[in-house]
């Protein structure tokens, strides 16, 4: 596949590629999944699957060498709108620091892109530890539609109340920290 961008062409791989180019009012109001302050913020869980943890498909089910019998899918498409224009606001608003999608590998492979990309470590607790080890598994490793926001510690409070208003779930599920250990 191939694509011009100006005078360039840009070949990939044969493969499904999907691109999308867009104006932006203002070029820092951009998010990266890197972390950026280490040991002072806070991991969010925006939980765009409504608590479902589907692992048909998934990165783990191919290593079991199964197929799953039930696949992530955008069961409310009104939140993951309700989502993205919460998010942009906190955007705009300066309060994200560092935001990751869950997808391939699940949340799992998502906090350690944070991390590594950020060189840096994590703490995190998923379900409180209450979760039964299956129960664990799937919300690790399932690639259900969510996101993973960075903020300060003192900003956490804003941005949940924020999502709260939005009708958008979110949770703290842990800090970064300057030690490269997960």
């Amino acid at each position: 596949m191939a694509t011009r961008v100006g005078q360039a062409t840009v070949k990939s791989p044969r493969q499904l590629v999907i691109s999308a180019y867009a104006t932006m009012a203002d070029i820092t109001k951009v998010v990266t999944p890197d972390l950026k302050a280490p040991g002072e913020s806070v991991l969010l869980h925006v939980d765009l699957a409504q608590g479902k943890r589907r692992l048909g498909g998934s990165a783990l089910a191919q290593v079991f060498g199964q197929l799953g019998s039930e696949s992530p899918d955008m069961d409310d498409p009104a939140l993951v709108r309700r989502a993205f224009e919460a998010v942009q606001d906190l955007v705009e608003r300066d309060l994200v620091l560092a935001g990751h999608d869950v997808s391939d590998g699940g949340l799992v492979t998502t906090l350690l892109e944070m991390a590594f990309s950020g060189n840096c470590g994590i703490d995190v607790e998923i379900g409180g530890g209450e979760e039964t080890r299956p129960e664990a598994i799937a919300s690790l490793f399932a690639e259900e539609l969510n996101l993973v926001l960075e903020c300060r510690a003192a900003d956490a409070a804003v941005i949940c109340k924020t999502m709260t208003r939005a009708d958008v779930p979110c949770c703290l599920i842990g800090r970064t920290c300057k030690e490269k250990t997960v």
